[in-house]
């Protein structure tokens, strides 16, 4: 890491390219929070409508929801607040931070304990297809926010946000929106073959005063598995159990939150290891680096690992590069009576640290859009970074982790 910073820090500002990013479907920019206001009691707001309130144009807040101990109110211009309500509201950051506790109200620093299972809603981008129903014509006219029970939060076009007098303004293929409203009704929405649902985002309130809690039962699952009490795959799987059980999870969002193509992925690369060994082709490629570079010693071995597990990450990926050459580089070590783990710690870096093209790391194809980068930015950099990992892993790697041999 200190190394890459340092080429980063002088080179490579001369190899990137100074531009923005260049995303091809934009951004929509909303650069607005979600808080919360409790209506305290005796509040002046108390048994008032909410159009009444000149603190909310004053501020350019916009009320987005009233929660209180009946279901989920959407507010509307006549809807009468409450002391004891809860308002979830919607700002600009810099007036967000404006806002201090008043004889009206008071700012939540806390989730109020009954939000615990509050379906808040959705927040979600959509695309306005070409020939679609939707083009040229106005919110207004399509009756939007009645029609389909989703609130139009923001339209984007040609690169600018639009947030005023949505409902005048007609859309036009291309354009992207942003919504907010219940789950069912963004799932119903996405339904229609006018709009292109590109993502949705649940808002509903996070229970902070379960953090504590939390970090506890992470803790415990690292000290289970440190102290070699419990694997590391059943503490996990404890610790997350907890999580479930103590409801800090629900089963919805442990299931949202797993990486299922990684998972079916993995799964898939077991039958193959072990078709590679059944069939010779393990023992074959082993035999034939040994047989190469063996006679050159550990050093020359562990280079030539390197550079094989660098080559092949850049079109295969880090995940199944490997799966694929642990085995072999664990059966070469073996058999030439050298520990495997300082090989097998050069492919974990080799994976991990070869930033040649934006297919070697996931992270790498994350950062491309944001970052503005084209494909021969990645080689460009990223062949003098993976040159000085590979000297940097010869010289650490067998001090960390010596040739021993294998008794």
């Amino acid at each position: 890491m200190a190394t890459a910073m340092l080429v980063i820090l002088t080179i490579g500002r001369f190899l990137l390219p100074n531009t923005e990013a260049t995303s091809s479907r934009g951004s929509i920019g909303i650069d607005e929070y979600l808080t919360e206001l409790h209506i305290l009691p005796g509040s002046d707001w108390d048994g008032r409508e909410l159009r009444d309130i000149r603190f909310f144009r004053e501020h350019g807040i916009n009320v987005v929801r009233v929660l209180r101990d009946d279901p989920v109110q959407f507010p509307q211009a006549d809807t009468v607040l409450r002391a004891g309500d809860i308002l979830l509201v919607q700002a600009h950051r810099d007036e967000l931070l404006k806002i201090d506790d008043t004889r009206d109200f008071s700012v939540q620093s806390d989730v109020h304990e009954s939000l615990e299972d509050t379906p808040v809603g959705l927040v979600a981008e959509a695309l306005v297809r070409q020939g679609s129903d939707f083009a040229n014509r106005t919110l207004e006219e399509l009756d939007f926010r009645h029609r389909y029970e989703v609130a139009v939060l923001a339209l984007w076009r040609n690169g600018q946000t639009i947030t005023q007098r949505l409902a005048h303004v007609a859309m036009q293929p291309g354009d992207m929106l942003l919504l907010q409203g219940h789950k069912d009704n963004i799932r119903s929405l996405s339904e229609d073959e006018g709009l292109l649902m590109l993502s949705a985002e649940s808002h509903t309130p996070r229970v902070r005063r379960k953090g504590i809690l939390s970090l506890l039962i992470l803790a415990l699952t690292f000290a289970l598995a440190a102290f070699n009490i419990l694997p590391i795959d059943i503490a996990g799987l404890l610790g997350l159990g907890l999580m479930v059980i103590l409801q800090i999870l629900s089963f919805e969002q442990v299931y949202r939150s797993m990486e299922w193509h990684i998972l079916v992925f993995v799964a898939a690369m077991i039958p193959l290891g072990q078709a590679m060994a059944q069939t010779g082709i393990l023992g074959f490629l082993s035999d034939e680096i040994a047989r190469m570079v063996g006679h050159f010693g550990p050093y020359a071995l562990l280079a030539v690992c390197f550079a094989i597990t660098a080559l092949l990450t850049q079109v295969m990926s880090n995940t199944p590069t490997t799966l694929l050459l642990t085995p072999v580089m664990v059966k070469t070590a073996t058999s030439l009576h050298y520990s495997p783990l300082p090989f097998v710690v050069t492919v974990i870096v080799a994976v991990t640290a070869s930033p040649i093209t934006y297919i070697s790391h996931k992270v790498f194809l994350v950062i491309m859009e944001p970052g503005g980068y084209r494909y021969q930015d990645y080689a460009r950099l990223g062949v003098p970074l993976t040159v000085c990992f590979f000297v940097i892993t010869l010289l650490l790697v067998p001090v960390i982790w010596p040739f021993s041999a294998v008794a």
